[in-house]
């Protein structure tokens, strides 16, 4: 997808992707298979509710995201005061606990200290060809990060987005550095690609740094 296309779905406020309710693999699954991480990433965050999870649990989050009226709904939504600055490629939004760089995930270096990755819909946003691209830039830094990852499988993989990704595919991409484990899969009747898919599996993967 080119850059447009998300960044016209928040000017349009066509972000039926957008959820309002945090996600319930995260007070059912996070403890139990990521420990006590104290900083975790979030790529292509959006406007992510589970990012105030994460707040509340003392977890400090460093988020990217191509929009910027993405980021600052965030904010304003949750009545988080927070202050901006100009950083290298990226508009930086600032608050206790919590950093969002507002710019191209590919061009974003500042891995240091994240210990854990949150990765809840970005695998399935992503075109084939960008989603290799996402895959190694998430290997060649983070390679010594716990990494929980969210995925939905579905027949018909040429529909997109949201892309069908299978556990072969995040194996062939992640199985070298990590350990992948898929820790639920719950299929579910959903009509998506209208209606050309009816069924979507969706799948939490746990991956664990292999040094």
């Amino acid at each position: 997808m080119h850059h447009d296309f998300w960044l016209n779905k928040w000017k349009t406020m066509e972000i039926g992707f957008h959820q309002a309710q945090i996600n319930p693999v995260l007070p059912k699954l996070w403890r139990r298979y990521m420990g006590q991480r104290q900083k975790v990433f979030v790529p292509l965050c959006g406007a992510s509710i589970d990012m105030m999870w994460f707040l509340e649990q003392e977890i400090e989050v460093v988020g990217v995201e191509l929009s910027e009226k993405a980021v600052a709904h965030f904010f304003q939504t949750h009545n988080l005061s927070f202050e901006v600055a100009t950083e290298n490629d990226f508009v930086v939004y600032k608050s206790d606990g919590i950093t969002i760089y507002v710019g191209d995930f590919f061009k974003f270096l500042k891995f240091d200290g994240i210990d854990c990755i949150y990765d809840r819909a970005s695998f399935v946003a992503l075109p084939a060809d960008m989603r290799a691209k996402y895959a190694e830039k998430i290997v060649i830094n983070l390679k010594h990060a716990h990494y929980m990852l969210l995925s939905l499988s579905f027949e018909r993989e040429e529909l997109g987005p949201p892309f069908s990704v299978s556990k072969q595919w995040i194996d062939s991409h992640f199985q070298n550095v990590f350990g992948v484990d898929e820790v639920q899969t719950v299929t579910s009747p959903v009509k998506i690609h209208a209606d050309q898919v009816s069924e979507v599996a969706n799948h939490v993967f746990v991956l664990s740094p292999k040094n």
